[in-house]
């Protein structure tokens, strides 16, 4: 078996690539696992002495309520976004009228085009 060289440098640039993107979610898992007093800029890349939920749990008991309302919002949005998504789906596809591939082609349009 030969190793391609190419290869092997693809792999490299990829995995340092990968590395680089999923560096601040290690620094804020091991930041967050932290107590108080081992939270420093010199020692970020350590870990933690021991774990240590206690910010997560005070950022919960703040967040909670909000967390709550989110939910709610959420989910009965996302069940009618989907109910009423399928039903005009089913319509488009099954029903023929004069200007539905135009009324297709824009309701496609307006997917692939961002609202900023």
């Amino acid at each position: 078996m030969t190793i391609r060289w190419s290869r092997v440098a693809i792999y490299t640039v990829l995995c340092l690539f990968a590395l680089f993107y999923l560096m601040p979610i290690y620094v804020l898992l091991v930041t967050g696992l932290k107590s108080f007093q081992e939270v420093r800029l010199e020692q970020m890349w350590d870990l933690p002495s021991g774990l240590h939920f206690d910010s997560f749990r005070s950022a919960y008991e703040s967040l909670d309520s909000n967390i709550a309302n989110s939910f709610k919002m959420v989910i009965p949005a996302t069940i009618f976004s989907c109910m009423l998504g399928s039903i005009n789906g089913y319509v488009l596809t099954k029903w023929r009228f004069p200007g539905s591939d135009v009324l297709f082609f824009l309701l496609l349009y307006g997917m692939f085009i961002p609202y900023q």
